[in-house]
């Protein structure tokens, strides 16, 4: 059997990602950028159970998914899924004298992986997850009032739908 395509192609990926995410972020090198990349990816698996961390890996570009479950452990999630206010600061927290993530880093991070995952089996794994569209208006607001598995994380739906928001 040949060697996956994913995995031929995984380098050359993972640097169109990162080119893009550095263009869509403002940044100006690949490692400030691979840090906000790494941080928003971290802060969101902190807040994912055993199951759902293995699920939304299997959605994510092979080198992101290694980013995304290195050093993971059970012992990590928390079952406060907080607010996107406490997401963006967990994000900024990650090697905080090196980190270049503002308050728009998670969203950015977002958008760019649209861009460079299956859609339909992504979407499929938020829903399982339970980030769902909710609804028009303020959405930070929204964040505040869910409860954690009612969260709405309008940067993790499709574009289109982010655009009727």
């Amino acid at each position: 059997m040949p060697m996956p395509q994913e995995y031929q192609l995984a380098s050359q990926q993972y640097e169109a990602f990162l080119l893009d995410a550095m263009e869509s972020m403002d940044l100006v090198t690949r490692n400030r950028t691979y840090t906000c990349v790494q941080a928003t990816l971290l802060a969101f698996r902190n807040r994912l159970t055993a199951e759902q961390v293995l699920a939304f890996a299997d959605t994510l570009p092979v080198v992101l998914r290694a980013i995304f479950t290195s050093g993971w452990s059970r012992d990590d999630f928390n079952p406060e899924f907080g607010t996107m206010e406490d997401w963006v600061a967990d994000a900024k927290a990650l090697r905080r004298l090196h980190n270049f993530s503002d308050d728009e880093t998670p969203a950015g991070v977002a958008k760019v992986l649209h861009r460079h995952v299956d859609l339909p089996h992504f979407e499929q794994v938020l829903q399982q997850i339970g980030l769902m569209p909710c609804g028009f208006g303020d959405l930070r607001a929204l964040l505040r009032q869910k409860p954690p598995n009612e969260q709405c994380f309008p940067e993790l739906l499709p574009l289109s739908f982010q655009n009727a928001l």
